[in-house]
């Protein structure tokens, strides 16, 4: 099958994941940013639930904003991962996280009167409350490597059902994508010719931001699983390769949600799925904004000449795992170079991690 490559910066879909209706993506307007999912888990195995507390387990009932209740398994079996058990809430802005939005909106300022951004787009969710706030949201960026994302989750899904999966080896073939026009290449290339596990094909992919590994997967796995995820998700009809394909701010939130709550690949597989988010080498946006040693697990994409009006654009959503309080955080930035754009983006995770620091009592009390 033919592989897709578009200039080197950012990823165009491979023919593998491209509709033959050649319809723009649809509005992401369809998804709502304030649900903090609701798929709850509430028919439960009596026999489940003794397993999991014979295993170290306990389920631990939080309380959420509007008199919600979520009830999660904590166990020392898992590090990234708390599993949802049952959630039935849909949280708004508070008076208090409001703030954040003004401390976000003069942050953003300043960095555009620096010349290093023309627009960012800013989401935060704190993953125990479903206190959520947005900045600039209706503006729409290109989707870049995000792509990788809705891959790995396909796979990932696959992978449920067959184990032995993530063990098949690929093939890489001698022509490679072309990744000149990357501003942050990876840090080592698939061989052409040489053999790879799907797992590492999945590391790489994500970890390194690999377009080879993504379009080998893609072309290996197909369109429907690819399909299957997004739709899943809520989300908006899968992406088709146009130059115009954008999404706002509030695209990817969910994908990292469903992981921490463990719900849409298991809890084994989505575990595996942060844990590799965890080890991305892209460390100078989100990664950046933190103190060292805190875990971030995260996505970044770039995309240069972004029509129609041209210049860069770069972003970084993910998982900051702060004590005892992860929240989500996606940043996208558009600018005239994507290699100032990085400082933005730390400052921005600067900001909210200091805001989160100082106002945890608020994030659980108001």
């Amino acid at each position: 099958m033919a592989r897709k490559t578009k200039r080197g910066d950012g990823v165009v879909l491979p023919s593998a994941l491209i509709g033959n209706g050649g319809a723009e993506a649809a509005s992401s307007s369809s998804v709502d940013r304030g649900l903090f999912v609701v798929g709850a888990l509430v028919a439960l195995a009596v026999g489940a639930a003794v397993g999991w507390i014979a295993r170290g387990g306990e389920v631990r009932v939080e309380n959420t904003v509007q008199s919600g209740l979520a009830r999660r398994l904590i166990t020392n079996e898992y590090k990234f991962i708390e599993p949802l058990l049952g959630c039935e809430t849909e949280p708004q802005e508070t008076r208090a996280i409001v703030s954040l939005k003004e401390e976000i909106g003069r942050f953003v300022a300043q960095e555009a009167n620096a010349g290093r951004v023309t627009r960012m787009s800013i989401y935060f969710s704190d993953l125990k409350t479903g206190r959520w706030t947005d900045y600039n949201e209706r503006e729409r960026y290109a989707i870049g490597s995000f792509n990788k994302l809705p891959e790995l989750f396909a796979v990932l899904k696959l992978a449920r059902e067959n184990r032995p999966l993530l063990d098949r080896r690929l093939r890489v073939p001698s022509r490679l994508a072309d990744a000149t026009g990357l501003s942050f290449p990876p840090s080592q290339s698939l061989q052409p010719g040489a053999e790879y596990t799907v797992d590492a094909l999945l590391e790489a992919m994500i970890t390194r931001s690999d377009n080879d590994a993504f379009f080998l997967l893609a072309e290996t796995f197909g369109k429907k699983p690819f399909d299957e995820v997004y739709r899943d998700l809520g989300q908006w009809e899968p992406p088709v390769e146009r130059d115009n394909d954008s999404v706002t701010v509030a695209a990817y939130p969910d994908f990292f949600r469903t992981l921490y709550n463990g719900t849409y690949l298991g809890r084994k597989l989505s575990e595996k799925a942060l844990e590799i988010l965890s080890k991305s080498e892209f460390k100078i946006g989100l990664v950046a904004g933190v103190p060292p040693g805190t875990l971030v697990a995260h996505k970044f994409a770039e995309r240069g000449s972004v029509p129609p009006h041209g210049g860069d654009e770069l972003h970084d959503c993910g998982i900051v795992y702060f004590p005892d309080h992860p929240y989500v955080l996606c940043v996208m930035s558009h600018g005239p170079n994507r290699l100032k754009m990085p400082l933005s983006i730390a400052g921005v995770s600067r900001v909210v991690y200091g805001w989160v620091q100082q106002h945890v009592s608020v994030l659980t009390s108001d």
